[in-house]
C-alpha cells in the first residue's frame, strides 16, 4: 500500500513555481465534454508574486488569457500531477488575518469555446479524415485519438458521409455531434483529448479500490447501477479508468465517471470524491479488462 501521509502540494503558474506555502483546492473532472475546472487558493505570497499574478487579468472581471496552470499533489516527496489547465481569472488578494489568493482555471476551455470550424469533403470521405481534422481544429494535445481511429475501424464505422458533408461551427459542438454518430464520447484531460466508445472504459490498469488502498468508509449503490465513493488522495486516478471495488458489501468493476479532488493543507481535507458506473464484469484477475 502506498504511504498516504506527509501531505505536499506544488503549484505552477506559468514559470513560476510556488511550494511550502498552504494552499486549498478542488478539482471536478468528468468524461463530459465541457471543461473540467479548478478552484485554487493560496495562503500569503510573497507581495512582488501577488502583484504579479494580480497582473495577469487587470481587465474586468479579472479575465486571464489563459496561463499554464499545474497542481502536483501527494504524500512527501512523492508528489503526481492533479490538473493541468488554463488560468481564467485571479480576483485581488482579499487581506484579513492572512492574504489570500485566489485563482479559477479550466482545462480546454478556450478551445471548448472560441474554436471554430469551416470545412466541406466530398463524398466517401474515410472517418479518419474527419475526425483528425476536428482535432486539429479544437487545438488541444491530440491524446489517445491514433487509438481512437484503430478502434473505429475495428468497430466497422467505415463511411460517415457517404454523400459528403459541410462542418461549420463550433468545433466542439461538430465534434460532438461526430462522436455521438460513430458511438463515441469525448473530453479534454489535462489539456489532450480523450476519446473512448460510448460507455467504455480507458486501456490500462484498473484500480483496486478498498479500505487498505485508501477508501474511506462504505460506497454506495443506487437503483441504476452509480456507486458513490470517497478516498484518500490515492495516486492514478483518471477518470474514465477501471476501478475494482472490494469491499465487504460492494465487489464489482466500475467506470469512473466523475472526480472531485479536494485538498487544503491546513485542513483534514485530501479526498477524492468518486461517482463509477457499473461495467460490464470482464475482470476476473490480473489480466486487463481491456486486453492489455
Amino acid at each position: 500500500m502506498t504511504q498516504l501521509f506527509k501531505r505536499s502540494v506544488d503549484v505552477v503558474v506559468g514559470s513560476k513555481r510556488i511550494t511550502g506555502l498552504d494552499c486549498a483546492f478542488e478539482i471536478e473532472k468528468t468524461l463530459n465534454a465541457e471543461p473540467n475546472k479548478c478552484s485554487l487558493k493560496i495562503w500569503n505570497l510573497a507581495e512582488d508574486t501577488r502583484a504579479a499574478f494580480e497582473q495577469l487579468a487587470p481587465r474586468k472581471r479579472w479575465m486571464t488569457k489563459g496561463i499554464p496552470t499545474r497542481i502536483e499533489a501527494g504524500y512527501g516527496n512523492d508528489r503526481a500531477p492533479l490538473w493541468l489547465g488554463a488560468l481564467r481569472t485571479v480576483p485581488p488578494a482579499l487581506h484579513g488575518p492572512d492574504w489570500v489568493t485566489s485563482m479559477d482555471s479550466g482545462d480546454g476551455y478556450l478551445a471548448f469555446q472560441n474554436a471554430r470550424v469551416n470545412l466541406s469533403y466530398g463524398p466517401m470521405t474515410p472517418v479518419d479524415t474527419v475526425l483528425q481534422a476536428l482535432v486539429r481544429q479544437l487545438g488541444v494535445g491530440v491524446g489517445n485519438l491514433a487509438q481512437a481511429l484503430a478502434q473505429l475501424k475495428v468497430n466497422g464505422v467505415g463511411k460517415l458521409y457517404p454523400h459528403g458533408v459541410v462542418i461549420s461551427g463550433s468545433v466542439a459542438q461538430e465534434l460532438s455531434d461526430f462522436c455521438l454518430s460513430a458511438g463515441l464520447e469525448w473530453s479534454i484531460q489535462d489539456g489532450v483529448l480523450q476519446i473512448l466508445d460510448r460507455g467504455q472504459a480507458l486501456r490500462g490498469k484498473a484500480l483496486r479500490v478498498s479500505s487498505d488502498t485508501g477508501m474511506i468508509g462504505s460506497p454506495s449503490v443506487d437503483v441504476d447501477g452509480i456507486a458513490t465513493l470517497k478516498t484518500l488522495l490515492i495516486p492514478g486516478v483518471r477518470v474514465g479508468c477501471m476501478l475494482v471495488l472490494d469491499t465487504a458489501r460492494i465487489k464489482g468493476t466500475y467506470r469512473l465517471m466523475k472526480a472531485t479532488w479536494s485538498g487544503d493543507t491546513s485542513s483534514d481535507d485530501w479526498i477524492i470524491q468518486m461517482q463509477a458506473r457499473k461495467y460490464p464484469s470482464l475482470w476476473d484477475g490480473p489480466t486487463n479488462p481491456n486486453g492489455t
